[in-house]
């Protein structure tokens, strides 16, 4: 996970010049493995590879052990609901409208009970639905809310590209960074702060005891159409709208 982590952020870590990198685990081998770079022989050679890939990106790694009680952040990842079972809570997804003056009218990736439009494409077999499958339909000319899981952020971003929309995008506040070479230029941007605070779980969510992701998330507004059809005014809310927001 280690290895895989630096080679994923490697182009940003350059980018930020970064020279030092704290590195903590509950896990107490891999914290003595990368301490006095020693490891059985299964493992020798991941650690040569990390050691490797730090001296060619000239970057020097701390390691500290973290008590498996104090990991909850860890402890959150590994047991992440990546497929979605989790809505933002209405009335802050309300507010988020007000504030950005923007008012979508097609919700995608939600159920009939966690939409926040009245149309909406949902993953389960659904007749008022207008598909199950988000990106079967064309999204040419919506006006979109798209609250992708996890895993299918890349091919949301990519598909609100190719097609032309104006979309409110709910996502995780590490996206903008993992994701900046190809995510498209950014209108409005809200802080909706601590991911715990303005999701709701749902209940399978609960039954599988998940946990949802760490950190921040944020609401970004795009467009990707070819001529912005927002009319002057509406811009010139979005302007003057602040880019954070305490819930």
């Amino acid at each position: 996970a280690i290895l895989m982590a630096l080679r994923s952020f490697q182009s940003h870590l350059l980018h930020l010049q970064t020279t030092h990198l704290l590195l903590q685990t509950d896990n107490t081998p891999t914290e003595y493995n990368l301490r006095r770079w020693r490891a059985s022989t299964n493992l020798i050679h991941i650690v040569r590879k990390i050691a490797e890939l730090l001296n060619q990106i000239q970057i020097h790694i701390t390691t500290l052990h973290i008590p498996g009680i104090n990991n909850s952040q860890a402890d959150a990842l590994s047991r992440m609901a990546w497929r979605g079972d989790y809505m933002v809570k209405k009335q802050i997804m309300q507010l988020v409208f007000q504030l950005l003056n923007f008012f979508p009218n097609l919700d995608t990736f939600m159920t009939r009970t966690s939409r926040q439009c009245r149309r909406y494409f949902s993953p389960l077999i659904d007749r008022r639905a207008e598909a199950r499958d988000a990106f079967q339909p064309p999204w040419t000319g919506e006006l979109m809310l798209i609250h992708p899981p996890i895993e299918q952020i890349p091919r949301a971003i990519v598909i609100a590209k190719r097609d032309g929309v104006i979309a409110l995008f709910i996502l995780p506040d590490w996206v903008l960074t993992k994701y900046q070479q190809m995510f498209p230029i950014i209108i409005a941007a809200l802080n909706l702060g601590l991911v715990t605070q303005v999701l709701q779980e749902g209940k399978k969510m609960k039954q599988l005891q998940l946990k949802l992701p760490p950190g921040d998330l944020i609401a970004v507004l795009i467009n990707t159409l070819e001529e912005n059809q927002f009319t002057d005014t509406q811009l010139d809310n979005l302007n003057s709208t602040n880019n954070q927001m305490i819930i």
